[in-house]
């Protein structure tokens, strides 16, 4: 059991620190959280919508000129929300 929360404290470290820094608070709240998810075996989702939130926030910055405020990490976290954001792709426009 100690290997596991060892690799999930180094999954939830890189995760944390991939995560903008305006949306990082309640760090121990949030790696709670995360081991959950990890545990489900629900890391694959957890990837593709950390990927597609931050496209979303790219796509937001480049074609509406708006630089959205990150949500908190508890909040991505939360309920699922990251699935919200697994299939968003940002594509330039021409």
């Amino acid at each position: 059991m100690n290997i596991i929360n060892n690799s999930i404290d180094q999954l939830f470290e890189k995760f944390w620190l991939a995560y903008p820094r305006e949306g990082r608070f309640y760090k121990k709240a949030c790696r709670q959280k995360f081991a959950a998810i990890v545990k489900a075996g629900k890391l694959d989702d957890l990837k593709a919508g950390f990927a597609g939130y931050v496209d979303y926030l790219k796509s937001q910055r480049l074609e509406r000129n708006f630089d959205q405020q990150p949500m908190y990490v508890s909040t991505f976290l939360n309920k699922e929300r990251y699935l919200t954001y697994r299939n968003f792709k940002y594509e330039p426009k021409l």
